[in-house]
């Protein structure tokens, strides 16, 4: 006997499979866009159950059998909707170009332009070098001496009697024992994020509704807010400082509504009673509670950004320490929500999670500080990726993007640290070009560091490595041999 659901299960399986076909939809961010639906998704659904509190409406019964609907089909059906008719409505809705009332939009999106738009990804300039060896004959090229390496172009005299002169100095080698690099993409999707993405016309409508007694604002043409910044003027109350030309908001104290009673301290015994002691500080759970309760309180969102955790590199020293009881507590703990692309986490050149930053007072157990809260409109363009696993791995070794770390040379011999197989992830660099600034996410891997160095050496906990040629041809690594190494 012929099953008519499971006929109608086939049928709508091959449809959905020809549309797909058909359309062709993009996916060369489609991971970025996954991310930010899942969440999406799960807000929306949230809120209309939540707005449904009393007998089951018809549209909450027509949500409960598409949802069935849905699920029955499996995931190929969910992915097939969701592209073909999910993204081009909040494409539409969410897109840098649609006018808001919004004075800066709190939505998510990702505006494909064309390759290279971002122009050259170099973002330092070291000493250029003209010289016929070992530049093929002729021409310029960036080349970066080890600290602990005679420069050729100096008088050797003078760089001897240098080096005689320096202050011995431990160095390290870094030393990669994990599994072989595979599958590096010839092309590499690097996001660049828009600023000034506010609604401007509303920001200067906003101006002109207010009228200052000493000037007459009205008479000044083309106005544009920049910035601005407000109080609130209460006990324990904020400053918020609004950037709408870098779409940035920070939230800091307003100093003169929080307590301070150590400001009052005369003599040291007065100040040390009002230090933090190891046990008032918070515990990690408890930190994260109240940075949630923060957030949900003043609006604020974490879409599109990990789960929180506490910046606790600061531990690390203060158990090496002998001098525990004299030893520098932080008044405040950092919850870090770590901004996330595809599933892969976003860090800064020092390995250290880009996102927002909440401070929570160890005392008050209040927060103190929202940092790093900026506006998610972005645009992706394609460029080269670096595909020589041997060259990924040489500058990894030589400490990864832009590392200062003294590394061993030729005649040196320094502490091995061992470096694991990467992961996958987007390092955050910014890139100055002719008074202008550029806030980068460039695709990277992302190398931990295997071990901690005893001699109270501050080591980076991960090595990274952007995965896009010309950073990596730009030469702007340590890379020690013979005083230098381009590469070509």
């Amino acid at each position: 006997m012929v099953n008519p659901l499971s006929d109608l299960k086939n049928n709508e399986q091959e449809r959905l499979t020809a549309e797909l076909k058909k359309h062709k939809p993009d996916t060369s961010f489609s991971l970025v866009f996954a991310a930010r639906l899942r969440d999406r998704l799960r807000q929306k659904a949230a809120a209309y159950a939540q707005s449904n509190t009393g007998p089951i409406s018809n549209n909450l019964k027509n949500y409960m059998h598409m949802k069935k609907f849905i699920l029955s089909f499996g995931t190929l059906a969910f992915v097939a909707l969701a592209a073909l008719i999910v993204y081009p409505i909040i494409q539409k809705q969410y897109s840098p170009g649609v006018v808001s009332q919004h004075l800066l939009s709190g939505s998510f999106s990702v505006t494909p332009v064309r390759e290279n738009s971002f122009g050259n990804l170099q973002t330092n300039t070291m000493r250029q070098q003209n010289s016929a060896a070992g530049l093929g004959g002729g021409g310029n090229a960036v080349v970066l001496y080890a600290p602990n390496e005679p420069d050729p172009t100096m008088d050797t005299k003078i760089s001897d009697n240098s080096e005689r002169m320096m202050m011995p100095q431990q160095t390290y080698t870094y030393v990669y024992k994990g599994e072989a690099l595979i599958g590096l993409a010839d092309k590499q999707s690097v996001l660049r994020r828009l600023g000034n993405s506010g609604n401007q016309s509303a920001a200067g409508d906003l101006v002109k509704k207010f009228s200052l007694g000493l000037v007459d604002i009205g008479k000044f043409q083309q106005q544009k807010l920049q910035n601005f910044t407000m109080v609130e003027d209460r006990e324990f109350g904020y400053s918020i400082s609004v950037d709408l030309n870098q779409s940035i908001v920070s939230i800091s104290q307003n100093w003169e509504k929080w307590p301070h009673p150590e400001q009052s301290c005369q003599t040291d015994s007065c100040y040390q009673q009002y230090r933090i002691k190891i046990s008032e500080l918070p515990d990690d759970g408890t930190a994260i509670s109240i940075a949630n309760e923060f957030l949900a309180n003043f609006g604020i969102s974490n879409q599109g950004y990990g789960s929180p955790s506490v910046n606790n590199f600061w531990r690390t020293d203060y158990e090496r320490s002998t001098d525990k009881a004299n030893y520098y507590i932080p008044d405040s703990i950092t919850v870090i929500y770590p901004l996330v692309f595809d599933g892969q986490q976003v860090l800064d050149e020092g390995g250290n999670p880009s996102g927002i930053s909440v401070s929570v007072d160890s005392k008050t157990k209040r927060v103190t500080g929202v940092y790093g809260l900026h506006s998610q409109q972005y645009e992706s363009s394609e460029y080269l990726g670096e595909t020589s696993s041997e060259k990924i791995l040489q500058i990894a070794q030589a400490g990864g993007f832009r590392s200062y770390l003294p590394l061993a040379t030729e005649r040196t011999k320094g502490i091995e640290v061992e470096l694991g197989t990467p992961v996958s992830g987007f390092v955050q660099i910014w890139k100055y070009d002719q008074g202008q600034t550029q806030e980068l996410y460039v695709p990277a891997l992302v190398f931990p560091v295997k071990g901690v160095v005893q001699d109270g050496t501050y080591l980076p906990k991960q090595v990274i490595v952007p995965l896009v040629k010309e950073l990596l041809d730009d030469s702007l690594f340590p890379i020690r041999a013979q005083g230098g190494v381009m590469f070509k």
